[in-house]
């Protein structure tokens, strides 16, 4: 008999036709007769992040039930699957509580007063859609959602997309569609821990990468011939005539030649 679930928590990009591959997919693997997959709408037609999807029987709906209920989706949506009962099944009873009736009062009585009038609201317009989403309607069924359970890299979004088309098709090819909507489950949050953790380390690395291309350059500049040098003594030009007696440099004269030194090491 079959059995039907209630899928929510889902994010609004996904479609039936990626939940229906993910569920033909490893490690469920249920036939793809077997499943029918309806999402629901709001009445001004807004996709609320809600499935309902039919199962074969009990025991599939209970496999789907423990191995999707409670995964997180793109490190912000919580999953959550549930069983629906037939109507046929009976429900539990409690007793009734008895409410008195509350005596009104004959002098108290007032009347009611009228109803306001419902004012007409008018229906929202429909939203053109934008070249992006045109771009990813004309994708592989189920790319954007079996692309992001669980991925953590921090590529561009041009990087990322391309990435995930190469895997997409990589998958399609194999028969195995449902694979990247697996990778998508635990996807850190953005501002976790976690995702704290890997920015300092990716600062660190930049920050010290920095420092040593300093340290490069200082050198090559220290290195050029017309580099500032206080231990050679200048070079005479001329033999014939007869240099005029230096003056000899005073402790205060080396600090200023050693500060410009470093001034021109530091920021050349």
């Amino acid at each position: 008999m079959p059995s039907v679930l209630l899928f929510s928590g889902l994010p609004l990009d996904v479609r039936d036709v990626d939940l229906a591959e993910l569920l033909t997919a490893d490690p469920i693997r249920l036939a793809a007769a077997s499943i029918a997959v309806t999402a629901l709408y709001n009445s001004a037609g807004t996709f609320l992040g809600t499935f309902l999807v039919e199962v074969g029987s009990d025991g599939d709906a209970e496999r789907v039930r423990r191995q999707f209920s409670g995964q997180v989706i793109d490190g912000s949506h919580t999953l959550a699957v549930h069983h629906i009962l037939p109507a046929t099944a009976p429900l539990p009873t409690a007793p009734r509580a008895v409410i008195p009736a509350f005596a009104q009062p004959v002098r108290g009585r007032i009347a009611p007063a009228p109803a306001p009038v419902p004012v007409p609201v008018p229906a929202p317009k429909a939203k053109r859609p934008t070249a992006k989403e045109i771009k990813d309607d004309q994708r592989a069924p189920g790319l954007k959602l079996l692309s992001r359970l669980g991925k953590t890299g921090r590529a561009g979004e041009k990087e990322r997309q391309k990435m995930l088309l190469d895997k997409q098709r990589k998958a399609v090819a194999k028969g195995h569609p449902g694979e990247l909507l697996l990778s998508r489950l635990n996807k850190p949050a953005k501002g976790s821990p976690a995702a704290k953790n890997a920015a300092a380390t990716m600062q660190s690395k930049k920050a010290g990468a920095k420092g040593a291309d300093k340290l490069s350059r200082a050198k090559k500049v220290a290195n050029k011939p017309g580099a500032m040098d206080v231990d050679r003594a200048p070079k005479h030009k001329s033999k014939a005539k007869e240099a005029p007696k230096a003056k000899p440099k005073t402790q205060e004269d080396l600090d200023e030649e050693m500060k410009a030194y470093e001034r021109q090491r530091r920021f050349a």
